[in-house]
């Protein structure tokens, strides 16, 4: 079984990153799930143009969770990832894919990638990288 088809499509340059948040995994899936506070915890980075008036679909089906605006779609799937994709097919497109896993009851490990087709040197690996662990911060 496939779980993301991005992952494996060679046209996508992979930054990773990772972080340890002091949460228990419910928590952290919570978090990341309340597509809300996006435009006022995140004011400064990925929410930065982001209205304050929130609108949002939400589908659910099995184990696995849509959450679509007009820019993204998050889809996450149970128990501990998701993937965060750009909704416009256009040459700047991007993702990122995330993995939580628990490491007892206070601690959850977040791994993820940032997906690119566009700066695909390696040395912006680092950059997106270094971005990416900036937004988990903000929460």
């Amino acid at each position: 079984m496939e779980l993301y088809s991005e992952l494996e499509d060679p046209s996508f340059t992979l930054a990773p990153y990772q972080s340890i948040w002091k949460s228990h995994i419910t928590r952290v899936v919570e978090s990341v799930l309340d597509t809300a506070h996006v435009p006022i915890v995140h004011c400064k980075t990925i929410g930065k143009n982001s209205s304050l008036k929130v609108q949002f679909q939400f589908q659910a089906e099995g184990d696995t969770i849509w959450i679509k605006n007009e820019k993204v779609q998050l889809e996450y799937r149970f128990p501990q990832h998701w993937i965060l994709r750009t909704r416009q097919e256009r040459k700047n497109r991007l993702f990122n894919y995330v993995t939580f896993t628990p490491i007892d009851d206070k601690h959850t490990a977040i791994m993820g990638y940032v997906g690119r087709i566009f700066l695909k040197l390696s040395m912006v690996n680092k950059l997106f990288s270094k971005y990416s662990c900036k937004i988990l911060k903000e929460d």
